[in-house]
């Protein structure tokens, strides 16, 4: 039964007042009689012997180190590159510090600005020395004979990218509140993944899973800094436990930017063959990623998508991929917003580029040349491309961008001295693998109450949820309620995380509203004597010739649904980004005119929301490209505030223009694929592409992420030096 709304026909809600007029309830709005608030004491250096030294604390505050704090176990971590996973340290050890910021030890005290302020009293001796880091992981495929491709190949480029290490900063930083609870504890927390959290902190704390109950209220944004815990979460929930207390934590955003989840720093290299008809051959790339001093969960999922999903959009039957992701005495680095596909389409967008250029191609032309056209396409174990029309999407961008005109009118101003470049850049998308649970039942007032995996972190999934429920079931959204990051609400479930919950979360869902609609119709139709399949849902209730139960009486009968969807292939996502851009020639200054997006994310369930996360992304983006960067000198972080570390604000922000195709994942009964990292995979490729363009004419062939003034004109400067530049 085919029972999912279709695109522009769905009812419309919006919960985004409640968050503009200060309704929210987020962690640190949450307030506990009899609470106490943690600082954390973090090393000042690292890897050293740590030693503490409380001092004269004030009345009110108590030290907490390891030797008061019961942690037995550790932090597991996703071993997606095969193998056996690299095995982090427990949480919190006595003595040791791999890394500046990490968190020694924890004051808890009756105001948050007393526990800071004992916590800058607690003396912290760190003495270099040694400590173990996580081994390195390694992930590798190959296909067809690339020895042999390099043997006939006409032309080859070689490339290579790098990425600054980045601060994936929310608008609300990390926080966490730990209440004891007879049995266990109750976690309250601005997580991506409640379940997860859960089962990780109960791993670490050696007591049973069921024992803990972890909620997530409002969200402040995630991008996957906050998909797991880690040692100060760990550590809130032991002393909570030790204390009998509740105790609350909230950071501040220095503490995020110098120990929260770190992201990107990658760089990749490597070489394209291509025939003589322009034809892509063959495809070597050697991939490096960073993990920082520990593992997040997913610390390993940015070596794995880049080297993965490679070569992208193309089809080149000879491959050569081989990545490692190494440890470090800096913050640990988690997923962030594209998660290694950012990486890899970079790397090949550039590849695109230098061969188009080498040749004499059009970029356009010659991507359209070298593009998968037949779904779907097994690469290996962990790469099936499941659908898309990639030649739509290039002759949609080429529509949208007017790209013979951009490219007219680049040439023109070249003419006047202008430095100004077109860029393009295809990519893919997964969207998860993996499995999802939603639920259904009737309140006891004859609401629908619904709770799903998936949780919202600011992006509208809950209003998504009752307005897909009301379509589905045919009653107002007003009668539905959801329930979004309780592990309370249902017995399993995973989160936001890879984009997929529309591809995983939303067929759990629509699975769930099916049997509980069934299930409705037949504890009608006993009352009513009749066929439970001539019955309709409706506003009021379930109805048929000759009468109506209403909600709140079907109430009575318990009708509660709970279906755990798994997903047989991922849904792969994709699209062209299409960046103009003008490089001043005296300052180095990279203006974006303009950006446009084309994206295929499937059937779209929410398409106004699907462009926002398009603008959203593709923000974060240009964030990347020409401006975010972490800096260290020595192990010590120099960009600790926004005083340092720089983000775009709306000024920064050319015109984005955005436009859809639909292409129904096969393997999904609501035909979505994911959409959420688009701008930050598409855009930042080309926004490089583009300004490769326009200092084409100077002679620069190598810049690197940030684009920022100083670094493009001290590539200009040097190119102008060049004997080889007239």
């Amino acid at each position: 039964m085919d029972m999912a709304p279709k695109s522009g026909e769905r009812q419309r809600t919006d919960d985004g007042d409640r968050l503009l007029i200060g309704r929210g309830r987020f962690t640190s709005d949450i307030s506990l009689a009899g609470m106490q608030h943690v600082a954390f004491v973090r090393a000042p250096s690292g890897p050293a012997a740590i030693t503490i030294e409380a001092g004269d604390l004030p009345t009110g505050a108590k030290l907490l180190t390891a030797a008061d704090l019961s942690i037995p176990g550790r932090l597991a971590v996703n071993a997606v590159t095969g193998g056996t996973a690299p095995t982090n340290a427990p949480p919190l050890i006595d003595g040791i510090a791999a890394a500046s910021g990490q968190p020694v030890a924890l004051i808890a005290a009756t105001t948050r600005a007393l526990a800071q302020d004992a916590a800058a009293e607690v003396f912290v001796d760190a003495d270099d020395a040694g400590v173990p880091l996580p081994r390195p992981a390694t992930y590798a495929w190959s296909s067809g004979d690339f020895a042999a491709a390099e043997a006939v190949a006409v032309t080859s480029v070689t490339a290579s990218t790098r990425h600054a290490r980045l601060a994936p900063s929310p608008m609300e930083p990390r926080a966490a509140m730990a209440i004891p609870t007879p049995d266990g504890l109750h976690l309250i927390l601005p997580t991506q993944a409640p379940w997860r959290t859960r089962d990780l902190i109960a791993d670490a704390l050696g007591i049973p899973a069921a024992n803990i109950r972890v909620e997530a209220p409002d969200v402040g944004g995630a991008f996957g800094m906050k998909a797991s815990p880690l040692a100060e979460e760990v550590m809130l929930a032991a002393a909570a436990l030790a204390l009998q207390t509740p105790l609350r934590w909230v950071s501040d955003r220095s503490e995020d930017f110098l120990a929260a989840p770190q992201a990107r720093g990658g760089s990749l290299e490597g070489t394209l063959l291509l025939d003589s008809n322009g034809r892509f051959l063959g495809l070597r790339a050697r991939v490096a990623m960073p993990m920082g001093h520990m593992l997040t969960r997913s610390a390993l999922v940015p070596l794995w998508n880049a080297a993965r999903i490679l070569p992208g959009p193309y089809s080149i039957p000879a491959m050569d991929v081989a990545g490692e992701a190494t440890a470090d005495h800096f913050a640990p680095v988690g997923i962030y917003r594209g998660a290694g596909r950012p990486e890899a389409a970079l790397f090949m967008e550039r590849l695109v580029d230098c061969a188009a250029a080498k040749i004499g191609a059009d970029p356009l032309e010659l991507r359209r040349a070298n593009i998968v056209r037949h779904f779907p396409v097994r690469r290996h174990a962990d790469a099936r491309l499941d659908s898309g029309d990639y030649r739509a999407l290039l002759d949609a961008a080429a529509n949208l961008s007017v790209w013979d005109s951009l490219i007219a009118g680049r040439d023109q101003e070249r003419g006047t001295g202008k430095l100004v470049g077109v860029g393009i850049a295809m990519f893919v998308e997964p969207s998860g693998q993996g499995s999802e649970t939603a639920r259904v039942r009737l309140g006891e007032n004859g609401e629908i109450v619904v709770s799903l995996g998936s949780t919202d972190q600011g992006q509208g999934r809950a209003e998504v949820v009752r307005a897909f429920t009301a379509d589905v079931l045919k009653v107002p959204a007003a009668r539905v309620a959801v329930r979004l990051g309780d592990t309370d609400a249902q017995h399993d479930g995973l989160g936001a995380l890879a984009s997929r919950s529309t591809p995983i979360g939303m067929p759990a869902l629509l699975k769930a509203l099916e049997d509980f609609a069934n299930a409705a119709r037949t504890t009608a139709a006993r009352e009513l004597g009749e066929t439970a399949d001539a019955l309709v849902l409706g506003p009021g209730g379930v109805a048929g010739a000759t009468g109506m139960v209403y909600w709140a009486r079907l109430a009575e009968h318990n009708i509660d649904v709970t279906h755990t969807y798994e997903a047989a292939h991922e849904a792969w996502g994709s699209g062209v980004a299409v960046a103009s851009v003008e490089v001043d020639h005296d300052t180095g200054t990279v203006t974006v005119r303009s950006l446009f997006a084309v994206d295929d994310a499937g059937t779209l369930i929410d398409p106004r929301r699907a462009s926002a996360q398009v603008v959203g992304g593709s923000a974060q983006g240009l964030g990347e490209a020409l401006m975010e960067q972490l800096v260290h000198d020595d192990g010590e972080l120099l960009t600790g505030s926004f005083m340092d570390y720089a983000m775009p604000r709306a000024e920064d922000m050319p015109p984005i223009i955005h436009h859809s195709i639909e292409t129904p994942a096969p393997d999904n009964p609501i035909g979505g694929k994911g959409i959420g990292e688009a701008g930050c995979i598409g855009v930042p490729a080309a926004i490089l592409n583009a300004v490769h363009d326009a200092l084409a004419p100077l002679g620069v062939t190598d810049l690197t992420f940030p684009l920022t003034p100083s670094r493009v004109w001290d590539a200009m400067s040097a190119a102008r030096r060049s004997p080889d530049v007239s």
